[in-house]
């Protein structure tokens, strides 16, 4: 079995959890080191970015240095990465703008998502689906919106009325009176309110910072409590994803969000929002991107009536779905080897 080692700082969270599940779930055995010296030979070594002393191991011709922070732009850099930057394989992140970080390659993590949300949906519908879909969206998601880097489109038609916007001011001090976009709202309101597409979904609340319904009336007004639903468990949620035409992904608290990869294993046709482009690990090799403040409603009727396009994208839904329909753990694996 391939040993690797994960040197990363005990007393901080920089999400390296997320490095080590997704090598666990490639059947790769893992050792977590927090005083990065070992007289242990691994087959790679992992070395989180921020760490904040040299490392002292046997061999250093199997360095890869990362983050997996959720935003790619994310920069803090210890004395372990000055040491290492020349001598490291890659640069490894959860997400990624750039393919090249202080002249190393960035490759993308492997992820257990690619496993237990990819693989697993992917193997599980095969053979499922019996005749039309009954809708021609659905969506369902936290409501989370972005602000930093947003920048309003002189043709953009945000939803702008007394008791609801969706293109506000933000009341966070630190954000200094910058716009917040909050797409998801966005698309479940024009959906919504658009009585020729086969719509249905919302937005579920939690109790906890700005995904609360006191925060988000106050941000976007209490028009945002029309589209409250109830969180519903996964398989539910697949099966009414599944038995859509289009498969919705707005943003979450970034550009990115996981519901990429369970639209790809589920064969939907990408309605993908426009902005940065993150890289992963494995991205979509078909989609169609939705421009902020387009009207996501006009253009699904507009796809539906299009058999070419609407051809097009489905012959691409079923080579993103082919990507977690062959995935194993082994392959995860050299797929990530593959790019060093």
């Amino acid at each position: 079995m391939i040993r690797v080692a994960v040197v990363c700082d005990a007393h901080k969270n920089h999400h390296s959890s997320r490095l080590m599940l997704g090598l666990r779930a490639c059947n790769i055995e893992v050792v977590i080191d927090h005083k990065g010296v070992s007289t242990t030979k691994y087959d790679y070594v992992f070395v989180e970015s921020s760490f904040p002393k040299e490392i002292t191991y046997e061999t250093d011709s199997n360095i890869i240095l990362y983050d997996v922070e959720d935003d790619p732009r994310h920069e803090k850099l210890g004395e372990a990465f000055y040491q290492l930057k020349d001598k490291a394989l890659a640069y490894v992140k959860y997400n990624y703008i750039e393919d090249t970080f202080h002249n190393l390659k960035v490759i993308g993590s492997p992820l257990v998502e690619y496993m237990y949300r990819g693989s697993d949906i992917a193997k599980k519908i095969v053979g499922n689906q019996i005749g039309e879909p009954s809708l021609d969206a659905f969506f369902i998601g936290g409501p989370s919106y972005y602000s930093l880097g947003y920048k309003a489109s002189p043709n953009a038609n945000h939803v702008d009325r007394e008791e609801l916007c969706t293109t506000p001011k933000s009341l966070i001090p630190d954000h200094k009176g910058r716009t917040v976009y909050h797409q998801r709202l966005e698309w479940v309101d024009k959906l919504s309110r658009n009585d020729q597409v086969k719509f249905q979904g919302g937005l579920w609340f939690q109790d906890l910072n700005n995904i609360s319904e006191e925060f988000q009336v106050k941000q976007f007004g209490k028009g945002v409590l029309t589209y409250k639903v109830n969180k519903i468990a996964p398989d539910s949620l697949y099966t009414f994803i599944f038995n859509s035409l289009f498969g919705l992904c707005p943003s979450g608290f970034a550009r990115s969000s996981f519901r990429l990869i369970e639209l790809m294993a589920l064969a939907k046709p990408l309605l993908l929002t426009s902005g940065l482009k993150y890289s992963y690990l494995y991205n979509p090799i078909s989609f169609h991107t939705i421009e902020d403040g387009e009207d996501i409603d006009t253009t699904i009727l507009e796809l539906k009536d299009d058999q070419e396009k609407l051809n097009t994208l489905k012959e691409g839904a079923l080579a993103n779905h082919k990507i977690f329909m062959e995935l194993t753990p082994e392959k995860m694996w050299q797929d990530f080897v593959s790019k060093l």
